[in-house]
Formats: C-alpha cells, sequence, structure tokens
C-alpha cells in the first residue's frame, strides 16, 4: 500500500495531539472526550463538507415517555447462561434468514463456542429484529431505561450540579473547539457537544453499575464485538480492562475517519485486540491497539454472500448496469450524477440501466431529498429484504463515494468509480494506487463507461478481491479467538 495521502482527518489528529485532548478530556472520573469522539470526528468532517447530517442526532427514536418506558421494560439484561468462555456484543442490525432474524457479524460463534452468551444493544428505533436466531441472548433496554430515569432525574432535581459538569466539559473543550472552528471553517456544535457530554455522564454513572453486576455474574472469560465505538461496547470494554478480561473487535465496516488515532494513544474504552479484513485494512486504520494485536482474518459474511450470489458471468448484453450506491452525508450529489448519466444514455442511444441503491438511512426520506430520482424515474432500491449483493452479481460497474459495499463489489469483478467530492477522501489513495477511477460528473462518468479502457497495471478478479477480504475468514477468526482465550 503506497503511502496515504494528507487529508482533513490528519488535521483533527494533530489538533487533538497539540491539545492533549486524550488526556485533559476527564472529568469526575468519566473520560467525556473518548466517549464523544466518533460523534466529534464525524461533526467535523461533515461541517468541512458541507452535510447537513447531524452525528449528534438520534436516528429513529419515535417513542418517548410512558410508550418508551413500557417498551424498554420488556427485554431484561438478565443471563440465561452463566460463566461463560465467550461474551458476544452483536450488531442490532440484523438480516432475515428464512423465518428468524440473523446478526450477520457474529451468530457464526455460537457454533464454535457452545458456551456462550450474546448481549444486544438496541437498534436505531429503540426495538429489535425477532425473532433472533442467536440461541443465548440478552437485552440492553432496561439497562439504558434505568440510565435513562437516572438523567432526568439529575438534570431536573440536581439542576445545580447537571450545569456544573456541564461547565466543567466547556471549561476544557470551548478554547480548543473555537481555535479549530476558526481555522478550518468548520462548526463543531460546541453547545450540542457539550449537553451531550453531561447526558452521556449521567449514562455512563448508571450503565456502570448495571454492567458491572452484569459482568460478574456472568464471567466471561473472552468478549468478542463489533461497533466497539458505542458507548455500551465503550463501558463494557473499560470494566473488562479493570477485571483482566480481552475484548476482541471483529471488523464490520469501512470506518473511515473514526478510526485514525494519533500514534501511542491508549484507550481503556478500546478493544484488545482488532480482526481485520485483510493486511490492507490492518495497514489502513490506526486505532489505539498495540501492532502486535492487529490481525487479519477476513469477513465470514461476506464469504457467505459472495458463494450465495456470485454466479458465472452471462452472455455479452448490450445494456450497460450502472449501481449507484448512495449514503445520507452525500447521496443528494450522487444522485444528481446517476440521473445525468441516465439522461446522457438517452439522449445520445446508448443502452444503460441506471440502479440507485439506498443506504437504510436514506429509506424514509429520499423522495423530498433527492427528488431527481423521481423526475428521472430511476430505478431506486429502498428496501431492506433485497440484498446489495444481487445488484452485484447483475452489473457491470458501481459508483459511489464513502461505503464498505464499493469493495463488495470488487468480489464481483466491477469496474469501480468514485465521485470526487470532498467526502470521497478515503478513496483518492485507493483511485491513485489503481484500483477505482475518479470521476468529477455524469459526463465524465458516461465517457468513461462508453470509451475503451486503457491497459493497466492493477489487479483484476480474485487477486483484487483477496488485497480486501483475506479467505477463510470463519477459520482464521474462531483460531485467533480460540488462541487468545487459550493464552488468558
Amino acid at each position: 500500500m503506497t503511502e496515504r495521502k494528507r487529508d482533513f482527518t490528519d488535521e483533527i489528529i494533530e489538533w487533538e495531539e497539540k491539545n492533549k485532548l486524550f488526556e485533559k478530556g476527564s472529568v469526575r472520573g468519566f473520560d467525556f472526550y473518548s466517549y464523544l469522539r466518533r460523534e466529534l470526528v464525524n461533526t467535523a468532517v461533515n461541517s468541512k463538507n458541507g452535510v447537513k447530517t447531524d452525528p449528534f442526532e438520534s436516528k429513529g427514536q419515535k417513542d418517548t415517555g410512558l410508550k418508551l418506558f413500557f417498551k424498554l421494560l420488556k427485554k431484561s439484561e438478565k443471563p440465561p447462561v452463566k460463566n461463560v468462555d465467550l461474551l458476544i456484543l452483536c450488531h442490532p442490525r440484523r438480516q432475515k434468514a428464512g423465518d428468524v432474524y440473523e446478526s450477520v457479524f457474529t451468530d457464526f460463534l455460537e457454533n464454535h463456542f457452545e458456551n456462550s452468551l450474546t448481549l444486544e444493544r438496541l437498534f436505531d428505533d429503540h426495538s429489535h429484529y425477532e425473532p433472533a436466531k442467536t440461541k443465548h441472548l440478552c437485552y440492553t433496554d432496561r439497562l439504558t431505561l434505568r440510565s435513562y430515569v437516572k438523567r432526568l432525574l439529575a438534570k431536573n432535581l440536581r439542576p445545580s450540579e447537571y450545569e456544573a459538569i456541564k461547565a466543567e466539559v466547556r471549561a476544557i473543550m470551548e478554547e480548543p473547539m473555537r481555535s479549530f472552528e476558526k481555522e478550518h471553517g468548520v462548526d463543531l456544535k460546541r453547545k450540542t457537544y457539550y449537553e451531550r457530554a453531561v447526558i452521556l455522564y449521567y449514562f455512563y454513572l448508571s450503565r456502570k453499575k448495571d454492567y458491572e453486576k452484569f459482568l460478574d455474574e456472568v464471567k466471561p472469560k473472552l468478549v468478542a464485538e463489533v461497533v466497539s465505538k458505542s458507548v455500551d461496547a465503550m463501558l463494557i470494554n473499560e470494566l473488562c480492562h479493570e477485571r483482566g478480561i480481552k475484548v476482541v473487535e471483529l471488523q464490520h465496516s469501512l470506518l473511515g475517519p473514526i478510526a485514525r488515532y494519533p500514534k501511542g494513544i491508549t484507550e481503556k474504552q478500546s478493544p484488545d485486540y482488532y480482526l481485520s479484513y485483510s493486511d490492507y485494512w490492518s495497514e489502513y486504520q490506526s486505532y489505539p491497539i498495540k501492532d502486535e494485536n492487529v490481525f487479519s482474518c477476513g469477513s465470514p459474511y461476506f464469504e457467505r454472500q459472495v458463494m450465495k450470489y456470485k454466479k458465472p458471468a452471462a452472455g455479452h448484453s448490450d445494456v450497460k448496469k450502472v449501481l449507484f450506491i448512495s449514503g445520507a452525508a452525500y447521496g443528494e450529489a450522487l444522485s444528481k450524477v446517476a440521473c445525468d448519466l441516465k439522461k446522457l444514455g438517452e439522449t445520445q442511444g446508448t443502452k444503460i440501466e441506471v440502479i440507485y441503491k439506498l443506504h437504510p438511512d436514506e429509506f424514509g426520506s429520499w423522495r423530498e431529498k433527492y427528488p431527481l430520482l423521481v423526475e428521472n424515474n430511476v430505478n431506486v432500491i429502498d428496501s431492506r429484504d433485497v440484498s446489495i449483493y444481487e445488484f452485484f452479481n447483475d452489473a457491470d460497474a458501481q459508483v459511489g463515494v464513502f461505503s464498505t459495499a464499493l469493495y463488495e463489489g470488487i468480489a464481483f469483478d466491477l469496474d469501480t468509480y468514485i465521485l470526487n467530492i470532498s467526502f470521497a477522501a478515503e478513496f483518492i489513495d485507493f483511485c491513485h494506487d489503481g484500483y477505482g477511477t475518479l470521476i468529477n460528473s455524469g459526463q465524465e462518468l458516461y465517457d468513461a463507461l462508453t470509451n475503451e479502457k486503457p491497459a493497466g497495471a492493477k489487479l483484476s478478479g480474485s487477486a483484487l478481491s483477496e488485497k480486501f477480504w483475506k479467505q477463510n475468514a470463519e477459520q482464521n477468526i474462531v483460531e485467533r479467538l480460540k488462541m487468545i482465550l487459550a493464552s488468558n
């Protein structure tokens, strides 16, 4: 992998180092800077790129008040098994597998660790996908409810304490945030940040007691997780470190700026080990984890999907099928390119079929946000019931800005095009290394699709796929977890 070119994330990292935020970002025993770093970095990047999406806003949480109270009472953290070899912190975004919903990133571990337990946190709308395939399962719902109640009680019954904590956070962050905003022309949403920090302080106090009790009851020998930067995972990691319990994170997506940290930083909220998709990712990401504890293992879910959907190439077709992979942060710009490509195909007499695959976060609002897709009658996919792998298998090319799916499409031998907007910074090196092509407009995309491609030295087919996805992933992960378990 060639040396990565400098981008805006490097400016954030330098700012963190200069102001010693990992050291100073703590009040009353709560490391608020670490717990809020994901949202702060995403806020900075979004503001720099003119993206309106607010990382501090909760998504899809429709239920409030008594309705939410009784909803969260239904599921308990009471474990069905104890003294387990492996505690699994799963991703709540399950997928339909027959009559049940599967946690695609971690359910396979139950087949290899019979003495295991899965803990599932709430999804965006305070719900779960049910019935679940997972056998030994418990939930964070009541822990979350208790922390909501305790935070509200503190705000209303101890307002002076509440405001004092907020003032302590402000005293640490105000000058660094102001200077960063001024230097880079961004809005870090300081007022929202301070409010969120004090909210998390009370969540931390409440959930810490509950998770201490939970861990001491379950007594796991090892923890495996995905999404290690969720509040619950970070808190559990912190408590596991106090108890000498090792934590392993399985890579589940392209993490982007939030996965890059200053060198030499350690966090008690981070896992001890990281199992990446391949050497490419092990080198690219810089989590605060020792280099010797990062291992390339692959993705079992990816391998299963490729095996299920990839079919032998069909005969030649005079229709070029182009798959656009959208995202809430850049969908407006990408949808315009999709519409321009469709119109160029129609006016130039070229048979081009445009397929626009939405991210789940866009399902409910795309017609209002991207009216051009409606006006131009673009084929928009806005359902969880259809796998993106079906479109990979049928497409000739893929177009996007920032998505793990772009790496997945490579396994289906798709030509990859990246819209060259500021949000695509993570893919600039990818294109410069010859794995994709940067385009600036629908016209450039049309020209690239319809002109003969020059011969190049880039990898292709299975060799390119294996660069990003190590083979035999399930075996690799299980063997690595067993080795770590045996070393405890």
